[in-house]
Protein backbone atom coordinates (compact mmCIF):
# COMPACT_ATOMS: atom_id res chain seq x y z
CA UNK A 1 0.00 0.00 0.00
CA UNK A 2 1.20 3.58 -0.91
CA UNK A 3 2.23 5.31 1.82
CA UNK A 4 -0.16 8.16 2.93
CA UNK A 5 1.43 11.56 2.25
CA UNK A 6 -0.08 13.59 5.69
CA UNK A 7 -1.00 11.31 9.15
CA UNK A 8 -3.05 13.70 11.28
CA UNK A 9 -1.46 12.65 14.75
CA UNK A 10 -3.96 13.46 17.52
CA UNK A 11 -2.50 12.65 21.14
CA UNK A 12 -5.54 12.17 23.66
CA UNK A 13 -6.58 11.83 27.15
CA UNK A 14 -10.37 11.66 28.27
CA UNK A 15 -11.95 14.00 26.41
CA UNK A 16 -14.07 11.42 24.53
CA UNK A 17 -16.73 14.17 23.53
CA UNK A 18 -14.34 16.40 21.79
CA UNK A 19 -12.18 13.74 19.59
CA UNK A 20 -15.84 13.08 18.56
CA UNK A 21 -15.72 16.37 17.19
CA UNK A 22 -12.23 16.50 16.32
CA UNK A 23 -12.51 13.19 14.13
CA UNK A 24 -15.99 14.05 12.70
CA UNK A 25 -14.29 17.71 11.15
CA UNK A 26 -11.22 15.22 9.35
CA UNK A 27 -14.11 12.58 7.96
CA UNK A 28 -16.32 15.25 6.77
CA UNK A 29 -13.62 16.31 3.98
CA UNK A 30 -11.77 13.15 3.46
CA UNK A 31 -14.73 10.07 3.48
CA UNK A 32 -16.19 11.17 0.38
CA UNK A 33 -13.08 11.11 -2.01
CA UNK A 34 -11.95 7.74 -1.91
CA UNK A 35 -8.28 9.07 -3.47
CA UNK A 36 -7.91 11.78 -1.16
CA UNK A 37 -8.83 9.51 2.04
CA UNK A 38 -6.24 7.13 0.81
CA UNK A 39 -3.84 10.38 1.11
CA UNK A 40 -4.50 10.58 4.86
CA UNK A 41 -3.93 8.82 7.58
CA UNK A 42 -5.36 9.41 11.16
CA UNK A 43 -3.53 8.22 14.54
CA UNK A 44 -4.69 8.15 17.89
CA UNK A 45 -3.13 7.72 20.74
CA UNK A 46 -4.52 7.51 24.06
CA UNK A 47 -3.26 8.03 26.98
CA UNK A 48 -4.94 5.55 29.38
CA UNK A 49 -8.42 6.89 29.12
CA UNK A 50 -11.11 5.71 31.39
CA UNK A 51 -13.98 7.51 29.57
CA UNK A 52 -15.57 6.53 26.23
CA UNK A 53 -12.50 7.04 23.95
CA UNK A 54 -12.47 3.83 22.76
CA UNK A 55 -15.72 3.90 21.38
CA UNK A 56 -15.53 7.26 19.93
CA UNK A 57 -12.59 5.58 17.87
CA UNK A 58 -14.42 2.45 16.79
CA UNK A 59 -17.16 4.65 15.78
CA UNK A 60 -14.70 6.29 12.96
CA UNK A 61 -11.90 3.93 12.61
CA UNK A 62 -13.79 2.09 9.42
CA UNK A 63 -14.51 5.48 7.58
CA UNK A 64 -10.92 6.04 6.97
CA UNK A 65 -8.46 4.01 4.73
CA UNK A 66 -5.68 4.93 6.87
CA UNK A 67 -6.41 4.40 10.83
CA UNK A 68 -4.13 3.69 13.48
CA UNK A 69 -5.02 3.74 17.02
CA UNK A 70 -2.91 2.90 20.34
CA UNK A 71 -3.38 2.84 23.55
CA UNK A 72 -0.63 2.72 26.46
CA UNK A 73 -1.33 0.77 29.63
CA UNK A 74 -1.10 3.80 31.55
CA UNK A 75 -0.61 7.47 31.53
CA UNK A 76 2.94 8.12 30.10
CA UNK A 77 2.22 12.14 29.87
CA UNK A 78 1.90 14.47 27.49
CA UNK A 79 5.65 14.83 26.11
CA UNK A 80 5.85 10.60 25.51
CA UNK A 81 2.30 10.43 24.31
CA UNK A 82 3.55 12.89 21.46
CA UNK A 83 6.20 10.68 21.06
CA UNK A 84 4.29 7.56 20.56
CA UNK A 85 1.72 9.01 18.31
CA UNK A 86 4.89 9.87 15.70
CA UNK A 87 6.37 7.24 16.14
CA UNK A 88 3.10 5.25 15.43
CA UNK A 89 2.25 6.89 11.88
CA UNK A 90 3.45 6.31 8.75
CA UNK A 91 2.80 9.22 6.74
CA UNK A 92 5.59 11.69 5.01
CA UNK A 93 4.33 14.93 6.87
CA UNK A 94 2.94 15.49 10.20
CA UNK A 95 0.28 17.63 11.16
CA UNK A 96 -0.12 17.72 15.21
CA UNK A 97 -4.09 18.17 16.19
CA UNK A 98 -5.15 18.58 19.89
CA UNK A 99 -7.79 16.26 20.85
CA UNK A 100 -10.07 19.23 21.09
CA UNK A 101 -9.81 21.43 17.90
CA UNK A 102 -11.05 20.95 14.71
CA UNK A 103 -9.88 21.34 11.56
CA UNK A 104 -11.85 24.33 9.03
CA UNK A 105 -13.81 22.06 6.43
CA UNK A 106 -11.61 22.48 2.59
CA UNK A 107 -8.14 23.67 4.57
CA UNK A 108 -7.17 19.94 4.53
CA UNK A 109 -6.99 19.11 0.92
CA UNK A 110 -5.08 22.26 0.19
CA UNK A 111 -2.44 22.02 3.12
CA UNK A 112 -2.46 18.38 1.02
CA UNK A 113 -1.93 19.74 -1.96
CA UNK A 114 1.09 21.92 -0.59
CA UNK A 115 2.63 18.90 0.53
CA UNK A 116 2.66 16.72 -2.37
CA UNK A 117 5.34 19.24 -4.00
CA UNK A 118 7.61 18.06 -1.38
CA UNK A 119 9.25 21.04 -1.49
CA UNK A 120 8.65 21.99 2.05
CA UNK A 121 10.36 20.79 5.35
CA UNK A 122 8.18 22.54 8.12
CA UNK A 123 4.43 24.48 7.66
CA UNK A 124 2.25 26.24 10.01
CA UNK A 125 -0.78 27.59 9.42
CA UNK A 126 -3.35 29.86 11.51
CA UNK A 127 -6.19 29.22 13.70
CA UNK A 128 -9.53 30.61 14.78
CA UNK A 129 -11.30 30.31 18.19
CA UNK A 130 -14.51 28.27 18.56
CA UNK A 131 -17.49 30.34 18.57
CA UNK A 132 -19.96 27.65 17.34
CA UNK A 133 -20.28 24.47 16.50
CA UNK A 134 -21.09 25.35 13.04
CA UNK A 135 -17.88 26.50 12.35
CA UNK A 136 -16.53 22.91 11.10
CA UNK A 137 -19.22 22.32 8.86
CA UNK A 138 -18.64 25.44 6.68
CA UNK A 139 -16.85 25.04 3.76
CA UNK A 140 -13.90 27.43 3.03
CA UNK A 141 -12.32 27.96 0.13
CA UNK A 142 -8.45 28.26 -0.08
CA UNK A 143 -6.28 30.07 -2.82
CA UNK A 144 -2.25 30.43 -3.09
CA UNK A 145 -3.30 34.00 -1.84
CA UNK A 146 -3.75 32.38 1.37
CA UNK A 147 -0.08 30.76 2.06
CA UNK A 148 3.18 32.65 2.23
CA UNK A 149 6.37 31.31 1.97
CA UNK A 150 9.83 31.99 3.62
CA UNK A 151 13.56 30.58 2.89
CA UNK A 152 14.91 31.56 5.98
CA UNK A 153 14.09 30.27 9.07
CA UNK A 154 15.09 32.86 11.47
CA UNK A 155 12.39 34.96 9.04
CA UNK A 156 9.81 32.45 9.28
CA UNK A 157 10.07 31.75 13.17
CA UNK A 158 10.24 35.65 14.02
CA UNK A 159 7.18 36.71 11.78
CA UNK A 160 4.97 34.49 13.69
CA UNK A 161 5.03 31.43 11.52
CA UNK A 162 6.04 29.00 14.00
CA UNK A 163 4.52 29.67 17.23
CA UNK A 164 3.74 26.84 19.82
CA UNK A 165 0.20 26.11 19.30
CA UNK A 166 0.33 22.01 19.08
CA UNK A 167 -2.24 21.92 15.92
CA UNK A 168 -0.49 24.53 14.12
CA UNK A 169 2.60 22.75 13.08
CA UNK A 170 3.11 20.10 10.51
CA UNK A 171 6.67 18.53 9.56
CA UNK A 172 7.95 16.23 7.69
CA UNK A 173 8.33 12.93 9.98
CA UNK A 174 11.93 11.66 8.97
CA UNK A 175 13.63 14.43 10.36
CA UNK A 176 11.24 14.89 13.56
CA UNK A 177 12.29 11.41 14.00
CA UNK A 178 16.55 12.38 13.28
CA UNK A 179 15.78 15.58 15.48
CA UNK A 180 14.30 13.72 18.18
CA UNK A 181 16.61 14.08 21.61
CA UNK A 182 14.31 11.85 24.05
CA UNK A 183 16.45 12.14 27.04
CA UNK A 184 16.74 15.68 27.57
CA UNK A 185 13.79 18.12 26.73
CA UNK A 186 11.51 20.85 28.31
CA UNK A 187 8.83 19.26 30.22
CA UNK A 188 5.79 19.69 28.20
CA UNK A 189 7.61 21.09 25.25
CA UNK A 190 9.01 18.17 23.56
CA UNK A 191 6.36 18.35 20.38
CA UNK A 192 7.97 21.82 19.84
CA UNK A 193 11.23 21.56 20.46
CA UNK A 194 11.78 19.08 18.02
CA UNK A 195 9.80 21.10 15.34
CA UNK A 196 11.88 24.33 16.21
CA UNK A 197 15.50 22.25 15.26
CA UNK A 198 13.87 20.70 12.18
CA UNK A 199 13.16 24.47 11.40
CA UNK A 200 16.70 25.58 12.05
CA UNK A 201 18.04 23.40 10.17
CA UNK A 202 15.81 23.24 6.98
CA UNK A 203 17.45 24.83 3.86
CA UNK A 204 13.82 24.29 2.14
CA UNK A 205 11.29 26.24 1.68
CA UNK A 206 8.84 27.03 4.79
CA UNK A 207 5.20 27.54 4.46
CA UNK A 208 2.56 29.46 6.70
CA UNK A 209 -1.14 29.48 5.55
CA UNK A 210 -2.18 32.89 6.74
CA UNK A 211 -6.15 32.03 6.45
CA UNK A 212 -7.55 30.06 9.39
CA UNK A 213 -7.49 26.00 9.30
CA UNK A 214 -7.67 25.00 12.57
CA UNK A 215 -10.38 26.22 15.02
CA UNK A 216 -9.14 25.79 18.61
CA UNK A 217 -10.57 25.91 22.31
CA UNK A 218 -13.53 23.68 22.78
CA UNK A 219 -11.64 22.77 25.65
CA UNK A 220 -9.18 26.04 26.82
CA UNK A 221 -7.38 25.62 30.31
CA UNK A 222 -4.02 26.36 30.15
CA UNK A 223 -4.71 28.97 31.82
CA UNK A 224 -6.58 27.32 34.90
CA UNK A 225 -4.88 27.68 38.37
CA UNK A 226 -2.26 30.27 36.70
CA UNK A 227 -0.62 27.88 34.61
CA UNK A 228 -0.29 30.65 32.10
CA UNK A 229 2.93 32.01 34.22
CA UNK A 230 4.64 28.49 33.85
CA UNK A 231 3.61 28.39 29.91
CA UNK A 232 5.01 31.86 30.19
CA UNK A 233 8.30 31.08 32.07
CA UNK A 234 8.74 27.99 30.06
CA UNK A 235 8.58 29.80 26.61
CA UNK A 236 11.49 32.30 27.91
CA UNK A 237 13.95 28.69 28.76
CA UNK A 238 12.90 27.57 25.38
CA UNK A 239 13.90 30.78 23.68
CA UNK A 240 17.51 30.58 26.26
CA UNK A 241 18.02 26.52 24.42
CA UNK A 242 17.01 28.35 21.11
CA UNK A 243 20.31 30.33 21.48
CA UNK A 244 22.69 26.39 21.26
CA UNK A 245 20.71 25.45 18.26
CA UNK A 246 21.98 27.99 15.66
CA UNK A 247 18.88 30.22 16.06
CA UNK A 248 19.81 34.23 15.21
CA UNK A 249 21.57 34.89 18.53
CA UNK A 250 20.76 39.06 18.46
CA UNK A 251 16.77 38.56 17.61
CA UNK A 252 16.45 35.87 19.93
CA UNK A 253 18.26 37.94 22.91
CA UNK A 254 15.99 40.81 22.28
CA UNK A 255 13.01 38.70 22.30
CA UNK A 256 14.61 37.45 25.60
CA UNK A 257 14.89 40.58 26.90
CA UNK A 258 10.89 41.71 25.69
CA UNK A 259 9.20 39.01 27.14
CA UNK A 260 11.48 39.77 30.73
CA UNK A 261 9.11 43.07 30.74
CA UNK A 262 6.05 41.21 31.05
CA UNK A 263 5.85 39.11 34.04
CA UNK A 264 4.32 41.65 36.33
CA UNK A 265 1.32 41.47 34.19
CA UNK A 266 1.71 37.65 33.50
CA UNK A 267 1.81 37.18 37.55
CA UNK A 268 -1.18 39.43 37.70
CA UNK A 269 -3.37 37.75 34.54
CA UNK A 270 -2.28 34.35 36.72
CA UNK A 271 -3.60 35.19 40.23
CA UNK A 272 -6.34 36.68 38.23
CA UNK A 273 -7.00 32.57 37.47
CA UNK A 274 -5.88 31.38 40.68
CA UNK A 275 -2.58 31.29 41.12
CA UNK A 276 -1.22 29.99 44.51
CA UNK A 277 0.19 31.62 47.09
CA UNK A 278 2.58 28.74 47.78
CA UNK A 279 6.15 29.37 48.55
CA UNK A 280 6.88 27.13 45.90
CA UNK A 281 5.52 29.60 42.95
CA UNK A 282 7.85 32.59 44.31
CA UNK A 283 10.94 30.92 44.44
CA UNK A 284 9.94 29.24 40.76
CA UNK A 285 10.02 32.71 39.46
CA UNK A 286 12.67 33.68 41.29
CA UNK A 287 14.72 30.77 40.09
CA UNK A 288 13.74 30.90 36.12
CA UNK A 289 12.90 34.65 35.62
CA UNK A 290 16.44 36.01 37.41
CA UNK A 291 17.44 37.64 33.78
CA UNK A 292 14.20 39.88 33.81
CA UNK A 293 16.16 42.05 36.57
CA UNK A 294 15.55 43.37 40.37
CA UNK A 295 12.68 45.96 39.52
CA UNK A 296 10.40 43.33 37.82
CA UNK A 297 11.27 40.92 39.83
CA UNK A 298 9.95 43.05 43.23
CA UNK A 299 7.09 44.34 41.07
CA UNK A 300 6.29 40.97 40.45
CA UNK A 301 6.88 39.59 44.16
CA UNK A 302 4.79 42.41 45.09
CA UNK A 303 1.60 41.19 42.69
CA UNK A 304 2.33 37.89 44.02
CA UNK A 305 1.13 38.42 47.63
CA UNK A 306 -2.43 40.56 46.57
CA UNK A 307 -5.11 38.58 47.20
CA UNK A 308 -6.29 36.50 44.36
CA UNK A 309 -10.38 38.00 45.43
CA UNK A 310 -9.06 41.52 44.99
CA UNK A 311 -7.06 40.94 41.67
CA UNK A 312 -9.92 39.10 40.36
CA UNK A 313 -12.50 41.93 41.79
CA UNK A 314 -10.60 45.05 40.16
CA UNK A 315 -10.64 42.06 36.88
CA UNK A 316 -14.26 42.00 36.48
CA UNK A 317 -15.08 45.56 37.41
CA UNK A 318 -13.07 46.80 34.82
CA UNK A 319 -14.97 44.30 32.30
CA UNK A 320 -18.12 45.51 33.33
CA UNK A 321 -17.32 49.04 33.12
CA UNK A 322 -15.92 48.28 29.71
CA UNK A 323 -18.84 46.68 28.55
CA UNK A 324 -21.44 49.41 30.15
CA UNK A 325 -18.94 51.89 27.83
CA UNK A 326 -18.91 50.03 24.67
Amino acid sequence: MKKPILSICIPTFNRAGYLHDCLESIALQVCKDESFNSQIEVVVSDNASTDETKSVVDEYKNRFTNFTYTRNEENLGFDLNILNVVRSASGEYIWYLGDDDLIVNGSLKFVTGLLETREYDVGGVASEHLVSSKQSYELHGYTNNDVVTEIDSNDYYFNGYCEGAVSALIFKRSLWLDELDEKNFLEFWLYYEVVLRILVNSKKKKFYVTKPAIITGQDCRWAENGDELFTYTNSNILLQHMLTWGFDEQRITASINENAKKLPLIVLRAKGHGLSYHPKNLAYIWKHMRHAGTTYLVIATLIFFVPNTLVRLIRDSRKNLRNQNE
